[in-house]
């Protein structure tokens, strides 16, 4: 009976903690957040075992008030149910091999054989700051489903260096199609598809980091121009530009973007610096040519991430 009564408890306050905190972003006009089934279970039993001890304490005054203190009669209380393990707590360190990683399906062809790269004049390696999320539309978690390279020939006019002068421009980019997995921010939706197209010289760089085919990662996306962008002083005479998307990642392909991994843990760069100063986190140990421009990377819980990520759409998304 006792088992039987916690249980529906539990129940009715699960449904209350989740119900809450949609009502609250859905009033807001905000995505809810995302809420690990851990913590909805450390909350609900909190509540419930709080409940029943106060009701297993008035019962006991009501059983003193009848039969008196001095009664020979032992009561047995049970014990309030244990309450859930704390968070996962990471080792120091863990080799980033050792994690369950998802399998890449296939790889992106013709991604190392692309010639006549066009650099514009302010392309620029800056650093990565979380204050960039401020600029996007949208953070998911998505999985890479296909990529490749598109290629776009056109011919242009400029006077820059000699009047009336024309050319034949190539330009290249690389081309994701993923699903949302998760929204942490954004009009997207679970199992929505998207399109990404990614236009700049740094996407053929050996510094880049391409997103690969099956894994799964956390993506602050940005919506663009529809057209592939042009040297400075230069005028479209022919040829299609119109890009596949105007969607693009914040900050790619220099940073390399945060991986789930099968057991939703995340790896993330020590340039996303506030994330980095958590203390539940393990060192990642993998090649030093993978880290990009940060200078190591760390892994990371479901609860610690989603108690970030709710202070980042707070801070930078949710003023819009």
């Amino acid at each position: 009976m006792k088992k039987e009564l916690f249980e529906q408890a539990m129940e009715h306050i699960e449904d209350e903690i989740v119900e809450e905190v949609m009502e609250q972003h859905i009033s807001k006009k905000q995505v809810p957040p995302k809420i690990p089934k851990r913590r909805i279970k450390t909350k609900a039993l909190v509540a419930a075992a709080s409940l029943l001890l106060i009701v297993g304490i008035w019962g006991m005054s009501q059983y003193y008030f009848f039969v008196g203190e001095n009664t020979n009669q032992s009561i047995e209380v049970s014990q309030t149910p244990a309450i859930l393990k704390e968070e996962e707590r990471l080792p120091s360190s863990i080799k980033y091999e050792d994690l369950k990683l998802a399998k890449v399906t296939e790889t992106i062809d013709n991604i190392n054989h692309i010639s006549d790269i066009i650099v514009f004049e302010d392309t620029m390696l800056e650093k990565f700051e979380e204050s960039m999320l401020a600029d996007g539309r949208s953070i998911v978690e998505a999985t890479i489903k296909k990529a490749y390279v598109k290629e776009y020939e056109y011919k242009v006019k400029e006077d820059k260096f000699e009047k009336n002068k024309t050319g034949t421009r190539k330009a290249y980019t690389i081309v994701y199609e993923v699903e949302i997995d998760y929204v942490w921010y954004g009009n997207y939706k679970k199992g929505d598809k998207v399109i990404i197209e990614e236009e700049s010289v740094a996407c053929f760089s050996t510094l880049a980091f391409y997103l690969e085919i099956g894994k799964s990662y956390v993506l602050p996306l940005y919506e663009g121009k529809d057209t592939i962008r042009l040297l400075s002083g230069e005028k479209l005479l022919s040829g299609n530009i119109k890009k596949q998307s105007r969607v693009g990642i914040i900050y790619h392909p220099f940073h390399k973007q945060i991986e789930i991994t099968l057991d939703h843990k995340y790896i993330a760069g020590s340039d996303w610096t506030v994330l980095s100063k958590e203390k539940n986190k393990a060192e990642v140990e993998m090649d030093k040519k993978e880290n990009g421009m940060a200078e190591k990377f760390y892994l990371y819980t479901e609860d610690t991430f989603a108690d970030y990520m709710e202070k980042v759409v707070k801070r930078y998304l949710s003023a819009k």
